[in-house]
């Protein structure tokens, strides 16, 4: 834990840093990487640490489950309102603790009342890739104030599960397994793995096993979809060699593993356990898929079936989107774009108010999809503060609108139908798929400048839902 380096002072690491800079050097110590160096020397980090290291065990598991914690004022130790406090008084800019304001114009009192009337916020990043968690950050709702990195990024799935051999086997060893069925065939000469450049998992899957007569069965997950989302490895070399060398190299690439079972060849991704808590339940796909295919918007119903996801299935939700629309290319072509159209940010925005949503009555839930929406006053208590406390996560302590200002409101608006999208496939000839979807947009306040809301797209790829694996089986094995 990163408290134990709060022992040495911030001029210690100070001078360490400018000595590494020099030496155009990390470090060795891992956990003084990522930025580390600057958070130790920065007194809102520090704070920030020695809050963190205040929660329990509990506390933080919940914190990374939820991606982020509210630690309410009411809970608080002594010591966590004293490091609280210092937060909402070093949080900031220099001029801002001078003058007493900060630049978006919210007073530091006001901050340090939002801390002893309120709490405040612990956020939680985890890498589904490398199954690690590289940073938390805190903030009285509104912008993040401060944080640190929370250890090395290693990639921990490496470590844990080799690249070939029954994930499930007890003990687990590095020493690769020997498969003497597979050991005297060679990667099928048929296949071009230059088309693999920018292939998704399960397009490499679909062309294995149109040219090997062994049975292959994977799980696959729709969250992280390329390669350069699983790495970003190159193309193997894969000419002349065995089909286990090959079939090892395929799985360095794309963060999978392999073992030879019963006459078939099993894959598993190597963090499943993380991937699969951003899959969106069958279920709630086909009643989207059949809404949209019918009249081009969700009713009342589909929209209540989103309030029972979680903020990383919402995340996974949006990735299915942009997957609809033909924007996986965006990883090869313009990662930034990508990132932007993934829009995995908003994912806990919309959950927020979809928190809301799920709250209401059907009559309710009829006024909030029509064109005024649901006045403040309109709602029920319970209602109300679990709208007030999506307005503090989004403001914090600059909330001060009345009531007579607030409503809720979900606008949907029909995304652009395209035929000619298409969407290459590895050693085929590229499909055409038609696309339906939706831009859900839900508000609570027209602000002068931004209004205050969510937005979540909503878009399937027809046809793809109920469509039947041959050989490629994509159940968890």
């Amino acid at each position: 834990m990163l408290v134990r380096y709060l022992k040495i002072s911030p001029e210690e690491y100070r001078k360490l840093e400018a000595e590494l800079r020099q030496e155009k050097k990390e470090g060795d110590d891992p956990l003084l990487h990522n930025g580390n160096l600057f958070s130790l020397r920065y007194t809102p980090a520090r704070t920030a640490i020695a809050l963190l290291g205040t929660l329990s065990d509990e506390q933080i598991f919940e914190g990374i489950k939820s991606q982020r914690y509210f630690l309410s004022a009411r809970s608080m130790t002594d010591t966590q309102k004293r490091l609280a406090l210092e937060l909402a008084k070093y949080a900031g800019t220099a001029s801002e603790q001078e003058g007493g304001e900060s630049n978006r114009g919210v007073r530091l009192s006001e901050r340090a009342q939002f801390a002893r009337e309120f709490g405040i916020f612990f956020y939680f990043s985890l890498d589904p890739l490398k199954a690690c968690l590289p940073r938390f950050e805190v903030g009285f709702g509104g912008a993040i104030l401060a944080g640190a990195s929370m250890g090395k990024e290693t990639d921990f799935s490496q470590d844990l599960l080799p690249v070939r051999g029954n994930p499930y086997a007890h003990p687990i060893t590095k020493r690769l397994p020997k498969y003497p069925e597979l050991e005297s065939q060679t990667f099928p000469e048929a296949i071009d793995t230059a088309q693999w450049k920018n292939a998704t998992w399960d397009e490499v899957l679909t062309t294995l096993s149109a040219n090997l007569s062994l049975p292959l069965y994977s799980d696959s997950y729709s969250y992280l979809p390329t390669p350069q989302d699983r790495g970003d490895l190159p193309i193997p070399d894969l000419v002349k060699k065995s089909l286990p060398e090959a079939l090892d190299a395929l799985c360095n690439r794309y963060h999978y593993l392999w073992w030879y079972q019963d006459g078939a060849i099993l894959f598993r991704s190597r963090t499943w356990f993380i991937e699969k808590l951003y899959e969106v339940p069958f279920a709630t796909i086909t009643l989207l898929e059949k809404q949209l295919k019918a009249k081009q918007g969700l009713d009342a119903d589909a929209i209540t079936a989103l309030t029972e996801l979680t903020p990383r299935q919402l995340e996974g939700l949006g990735v299915m989107a942009v997957s609809s629309q033909g924007g996986l290319q965006l990883a090869s072509t313009n990662r930034e774009a990508y990132r932007s159209v993934r829009g995995t940010g908003n994912a806990y925005r919309s959950y927020n108010y979809l928190r809301v949503f799920k709250l209401l009555s059907a009559d309710q839930k009829r006024e909030a999809m029509g064109a005024a929406g649901i006045p403040f006053e309109h709602l029920s208590k319970e209602q109300q503060r679990t709208l007030s406390f999506v307005l503090i996560q989004e403001l914090g302590s600059e909330v001060g609108y009345q009531p007579k200002d607030i409503f809720f409101k979900v606008k949907q608006s029909p995304l652009a139908e395209s035929s000619d999208n298409t969407v290459e496939s590895s050693g085929s000839e590229a499909t055409q798929q038609s696309m339906a979807g939706v831009q859900l947009t839900i508000s609570a306040l027209e602000r002068p400048s931004t209004p205050l809301n969510a937005q979540l797209t909503i878009a399937i790829k027809r046809g793809t839902i109920s469509q039947t694996p041959t050989r490629r089986q994509t159940q968890e094995p």
